[in-house]
């Protein structure tokens, strides 16, 4: 499976809640079983999946609250999890060890696409620059 397919594939699937529409494609009961399939296991990629919409599902990204994005934790404890297990590792230790690396990783996704200050002194002087009403 070529990781630049799976890296394309997993960022059309974290788009959903940011880009367009909510369709729940970003949630990890549809990330983990798609990714799963990408890597070869998708009854791990459904394990990991349930897990993780069990933890996260009362989270809703509902006006300033800050919620850890679920599609790259599910994304990245199915890669991580798939690639040791190939190593030869027992697949419940590997996919515990990689859940508790993506979700720190995935608080750092959420933190990085929140609006920065300077950002938004920079998009209002384009705005005036442009004369473009809010």
């Amino acid at each position: 499976m070529n990781d630049i397919f799976f890296a394309l594939v997993s960022a059309l699937l974290a788009m959903d809640a940011v880009v367009f529409g909510q369709f729940g494609f970003s949630r990890p009961i549809v990330c983990g079983p798609v990714a799963g399939f990408l890597v070869g296991d998708p009854l791990m990629g459904l394990r990991v999946g349930v897990i993780l919409e069990l933890i996260w599902i009362n989270t809703i990204p509902i006006g300033t609250t800050l919620a850890p994005d679920v599609a790259v934790a599910s994304l990245l404890t199915v890669f991580w999890s798939a690639a040791a297990k190939y190593c030869g590792a027992p697949e419940g230790v590997v996919v515990v060890t990689a859940m508790a690396a993506a979700l720190p990783v995935s608080m750092i996704f959420r933190k990085l696409s929140e609006p920065k200050e300077e950002n938004i002194n920079q998009l209002q002087l384009y705005l005036h620059f442009f004369n473009i009403k809010k």
